[in-house]
């Protein structure tokens, strides 16, 4: 797969967006990093990643509004929400604001690395049958 995928990543805690950033990088992948809210949705208008992996609760602006934002004003690109919240109907609730998928932390590196090549291979795949 071309890795010249640039990825958001939004995360308050600083060690797991360290970690994860480091991972991403070493994946081949261009890692955008934030830790708040409203700094997230404005450099991801800015910047148009083609992933954004963001965190639920986060201070200045929470994830679900920072999606449902960020979907209203025409960002149709992958969406990964990660929280610690595994309930079904907040993750029901994730997907009406528009989060293309969800990962329950604490989660293991490799399987998100495979939801992120697999979710940006399944949107790309889409995107080239109707173009």
């Amino acid at each position: 797969m071309n890795k010249e995928i640039k990825i958001a990543l939004v995360e308050d805690d600083e060690n797991l967006r360290f970690l994860v950033g480091e991972r991403l990088q070493s994946e081949g992948y261009k890692v955008l990093e934030s830790g708040n809210g409203e700094e997230a949705e404005n450099m991801i208008l800015e910047e148009q990643p083609d992933i954004v992996l963001l965190d639920w609760m986060l201070p200045g602006k929470q994830g679900s509004d920072v999606c449902a934002s960020l979907r209203q004003k025409g960002f149709d690109k992958l969406v990964i929400m990660t929280t610690a919240k595994a309930q079904d109907v907040v993750k029901i609730g994730a997907y009406n604001f528009g989060v293309s998928d969800y990962i329950t932390k604490p989660f293991n590196m490799d399987v998100l690395v495979a939801m992120i090549e697999n979710g940006f291979d399944s949107r790309h795949q889409a995107h080239n049958r109707r173009v």
